[in-house]
């Protein structure tokens, strides 16, 4: 899932930049100022989770490496969204929070290669690229893991975590944002009955296609699939965006899914932190299927309504006032 999340961030992340550059001289002030916003935009529930993950359940241990505890070095690459370029620290505070570390890093590029990276095809050969230097990396690091107790974190931040290994995925997402425009920019307002119909025909099509493709990654035993199962997820999830941006889709664009993306944020850092309270109790529900089927609906209503909490009470006010202030300067 976490690809899906990077194919739309970096899709939502050049839409903001084409907006922002539209009425402001492209030159590195302004590039920090969106920079800027977008630390805003995510550091306020992201220190409220990691404070609730270390109050509540002590961190994640497991990520810890080879140290026994959170050292300073730690929490300091926490605070500053860097901890993503160390594979020691990449996932030590929620358990999931590595995700945030490469946004903020993709979030930093982007800009920088917004006026070189400016088209359909420019993307496709950064797309190229970057996945070159990507697989170089995979390869060299699972190759060359350190010996001790900290190999599970080196094989993890080489196959999934580290951003190296998901900035393939970002580029996707950039190349999506491009055929969306052009597919947008065709087409017509006086478009026939049929040109209607083969657009909603190919949109089910590829969500059909994306989405049938995402269920045999997740059951295959191919070794390829499973070696480049990062890449292949955000292939599977990018099809899956096209086919959904042709036409209204109800099966993801309805109410409910509406309500969870726009908390999904507050979601996604709080359910690791729920999860290992819950598992604390181990709860037992007539047989293992029930069990996890209980638990997970547990988790993520009580992860929504926690998102919503914060984002309404905290978020969302401290939001205002950032915005009030740059107004102001």
């Amino acid at each position: 899932g976490v690809q899906m999340v990077f194919i739309i961030s970096a899709f939502l992340a050049y839409k903001s930049l084409d907006y922002y550059f539209e009425t402001r001289e492209y030159n590195l002030i302004n590039i920090l100022k969106w920079i800027g916003k977008k630390f805003l935009r995510l550091f306020v529930i992201y220190y409220i989770a990691c404070a609730l993950s270390i109050i509540l359940v002590g961190g994640v241990p497991f990520w810890y490496g080879g140290d026994n505890y959170l050292t300073a070095s730690n929490i300091i690459a926490h605070m500053m969204f860097a901890h993503d370029i160390f594979p020691i620290y990449s996932n030590s505070f929620i358990g999931v929070e590595w995700y945030l570390g490469a946004l903020m890093i993709f979030y930093i590029i982007s800009p920088l290669l917004y006026k070189v990276n400016n088209s359909l095809w420019k993307s496709i050969i950064w797309f190229i690229l970057f996945s070159a230097i990507s697989e170089f990396l995979r390869v060299y690091q699972i190759n060359n893991l350190p010996s001790g107790s900290a190999t599970h974190v080196y094989y993890a931040y080489a196959t999934t975590f580290g951003f190296m290994t998901q900035i393939p995925v970002w580029m996707m997402g950039i190349i999506v944002y491009y055929i969306i425009e052009l597919m947008h920019r065709d087409k017509s307002d006086s478009s026939t009955s049929e040109e209607s119909v083969g657009r909603v025909i190919v949109s089910i099509l590829l969500f059909v296609a994306g989405f049938a493709m995402t269920i045999y990654q997740c059951c295959t035993k191919s070794d390829f699939m499973k070696d480049h199962v990062v890449i292949l997820f955000g292939l599977w999830f990018a099809i899956i965006c096209v086919g959904v941006s042709m036409c209204r889709n109800y099966i993801v664009d309805n109410p409910v899914f509406c309500l969870i993306g726009r908390y999904s944020y507050g979601v996604y850092l709080l359910h690791a932190v729920l999860f290992r309270i819950y598992s604390g109790f181990n709860l037992y529900f007539y047989n293992e299927y029930v069990t996890w089927c209980v638990g997970f609906v547990i988790i993520t209503v009580v992860s929504l309504l926690l998102s919503v909490a914060l984002t309404k009470l905290i978020d969302e006010p401290l939001q205002k006032l950032f915005k009030k202030v740059g107004r102001n300067e």
